[in-house]
């Protein structure tokens, strides 16, 4: 049977209405229209947000809220900083320069990291969530909000995982470098006066079963005295794991013999994140799960820096990144997927001491 021009413009209005790309004028015999699936409109499965969402997990890994951050990393690109002095000296006649300016560039890159997961509504039918489900055939998660939020969580959990740890990456590897790898590669005589981290050898897991007041304040005066002297006063942070800043906690309470307890200020966080350490009141003791036992590759180190002096390196500027939920109707099922890039390294090693 013939449709009537009536029909074929009824016909042409429903899939334009549809479509998310035309690519054709009509004409009575011919209709086209792309099917390619509009996103925006798979409500309440998360794509909106998207954006929003993988800022907040590479944003949100404790450490990368403290320190300084480059964006518009495609691949491989440049930290760029730059050093003077006063050029300051007795007053002569004439044109006497004698201060320096030096820019100096250091390479840095960025790896590529995805996460993806399949997802089946359906499959809740077997637990008490399916409580909240709709009647019927489900495409539609109860808890898309909750689950996305929690998967945010965990990626940032795990990119502080990397930048603390001990593994080597690459543009194209697993993961990027660690500090764990990044900070004790930049110790030795080969290293220039500019990059050259300081270190103290020190029992951190001897310190957690025993460790002493005596012990602590020792070691912390030590690592302040390998920093540059016009730093010192500086506001520096020292990177802990949350078992040692719980340690540091009590010895410090406790104190020596008769001397009574010190009060630590804990910033109205009871203590379980930071601290200021006493009498050193410029120093804030921060602990971060990158440098925890939870770490698969975990480093038995604390480090005392600058926050500002580490720089958490990532891209989103670019097409490549995505943090996506949505229901695929073509294949039934729930597709989670997240991409970006992502890496880590310092200006100034001289800023840089650790103990390990």
């Amino acid at each position: 049977m013939r449709l009537t021009n009536d029909e074929i413009k009824s016909v042409f209005e429903s899939a334009r209405a549809h479509k998310s790309i035309w690519s054709t004028e009509f004409k009575q015999d011919l209709v086209k229209s792309d099917f390619t699936l509009n996103l925006t409109s798979l409500s309440p499965w998360t794509n909106a947000e998207g954006q929003t969402l993988l800022s907040a997990a590479i944003i949100g890994a404790p450490t990368r809220k403290l320190i300084s951050r480059q964006d518009g990393c495609k691949h491989i690109d440049e930290l760029k900083y730059v050093n003077t002095s006063s050029g300051l000296q007795k007053y002569a006649k004439g044109w006497n320069p004698v201060g320096v300016t030096t820019i100096t560039v250091k390479d840095i890159s960025v790896t590529p990291m995805m996460s993806q997961e399949l997802l089946y509504p359906e499959d809740l039918n077997d637990y008490s969530t399916q409580l909240s489900l709709q009647p019927g055939f489900n495409t539609e998660l109860p808890f898309e909000t909750l689950y996305s939020e929690l998967k945010a969580k965990y990626i940032a959990r795990d990119i502080e995982f990397y930048d603390w740890g001990t593994q080597t990456g690459s543009t194209s590897g697993d993961s990027w470098t660690g500090l764990g790898n990044l900070l004790p590669a930049s110790i030795g005589t080969g290293i220039t006066a500019t990059d050259r981290v300081t270190t103290t050898s020190f029992s951190w897991a001897t310190f957690l079963t025993g460790g002493t007041y005596t012990d602590l304040m020792s070691i912390q005066a030590t690592m302040i005295s390998k920093l540059p002297e016009a730093i010192q006063g500086e506001k520096l942070t020292w990177f802990v794991s949350p078992a040692i800043l719980r340690k540091m906690l009590a010895v410090l309470r406790d104190g020596p013999t008769g001397s009574g307890n010190f009060h630590i200020d804990v910033n109205n966080n009871d203590g379980t994140t930071s601290f200021a350490f006493p009498a050193y009141t410029n120093l804030n003791v921060v602990g971060t799960p990158g440098l925890s036992s939870e770490n698969p590759n975990a480093w038995v180190a604390t480090v005392i820096t600058p926050a500002y002096n580490l720089v958490g390196l990532d891209d989103l500027m670019g097409e490549f990144e995505k943090f996506s939920l949505m229901w695929n109707p073509y294949e039934e099922r729930g597709q989670f997927s997240c991409h970006f890039k992502a890496g880590i390294n310092f200006y100034f090693g001289s800023y840089i001491t650790y103990s390990a």
